[in-house]
């Protein structure tokens, strides 16, 4: 799996552009933190000798952000720091390497999860039954914030019960680090330490390592690059635009307009769950599925589960067609 990820993101892609713009936006961060030697996150404008008020300066907010006199990107620093000695070394080839080898370690922790006899029948799965292959040569940082996540669950679950709380704890920090969303993962983590020793002290331990890690983190963030506090997370999540941290609510900050119930429904719904827009074919599919369910429930047939899953079989070879014949963004 490792060598047809090589293979695939260093031999096979090209080594002179990414996949979208926020990829890019990072890339040039973490290259500018390399050339100011870890000191600064200043992005660097060539023009702006001719162009001092930077009116076409390429990046612009959201995507960037002014912070102490300089422009930084709106994304956690930690990712730039990650980045950025394989950027200087290998340009969008050596972001590549970062999420390959994150990739190595979540295939690792996910195998150390699953019973020895399914340990290759998991890594199949997981590096080539989803978009998992996506994100491992994709040179985002989605690979090493889930690494954080999977290798968190892996020493909570196969560490050394003495151990298993701190390590699990500083891997679920790292992995938050990354992304903000591998905090979500906090409950399901402590959840699965109490299932496994039925005591207090790893719970206390692992959420203490994984507040440490967090707070030195942003303190980073405030007291070395001079950034407002919480600046991406408060960017992303609207209701902590107004939040405490800020002198004044949502001024530090880019801020996004929040989705309309109608945009949320069309993203997690239409797009993420079902790949299509069509609110019909949503309803029917719905339906059909609650009439096989009452009918196996009714009469014990799965003879309507199995005309429903051919159905979404049917759907999916549909989606893999219009994907095949014109590339789109695929939900999820």
């Amino acid at each position: 799996m490792t060598a047809f990820y090589i293979v695939l993101g260093l031999v096979i892609l090209t080594p002179d552009a990414v996949y979208s713009g926020d990829i890019g936006v990072k890339f040039v961060q973490a290259r500018a933190l390399a050339a100011h030697r870890f000191v600064s996150l200043d992005i660097p404008y060539p023009g702006a000798f001719l162009d001092p008020g930077r009116r076409f300066f390429a990046l612009r907010p959201p995507f960037v952000m002014r912070a102490g006199g300089e422009t930084q990107a709106i994304f956690p620093p930690a990712s730039a720091a990650v980045q950025a000695v394989a950027v200087a070394f290998g340009g969008v080839q050596g972001m590549v390497a970062v999420t390959l080898l994150a990739a190595v370690v979540t295939l690792y922790s996910t195998a150390r999860m699953a019973e020895p006899a399914l340990r290759p029948f998991v890594t199949v799965a997981l590096g080539l039954g989803g978009p998992f292959w996506f994100f491992a040569i994709c040179g985002w940082e989605h690979a090493p914030a889930v690494a954080g996540g999977a290798a968190a669950f892996a020493c909570a679950l196969v560490a050394p019960v003495r151990w298993a709380g701190l390590f699990a704890g500083l891997c679920l920090g790292l992995g938050a680090t990354q992304r903000d969303e591998v905090l979500l993962l906090a409950p399901g983590l402590l959840l699965v330490l109490w299932l496994r020793t039925r005591a207090w002290p790893p719970i206390a331990i692992a959420a203490g390592a994984l507040v440490v890690v967090v707070i030195a983190t942003a303190a980073v963030d405030v007291w070395w690059f001079g950034r407002p506090p919480a600046a991406h997370l408060r960017h992303a999540v609207h209701f902590l635009q107004g939040s405490w941290m800020a002198a004044e609510p949502g001024a530090d900050v880019p801020s996004l307009r929040p989705f309309t119930m109608r945009q949320r429904y069309e993203t997690v719904v239409q797009y993420w769950l079902f790949g299509y827009g069509n609110d019909r074919l949503i309803a029917a599919y719905v339906l059909g599925f609650l009439v096989a369910v009452a009918l196996w429930w009714l009469r014990r047939s799965s003879a309507g589960l199995l005309v429903w899953l051919i159905a979404v079989v049917a759907l999916a070879g549909i989606d893999l067609y219009e994907v095949v014949t014109a590339p789109k963004w695929l939900a999820g």
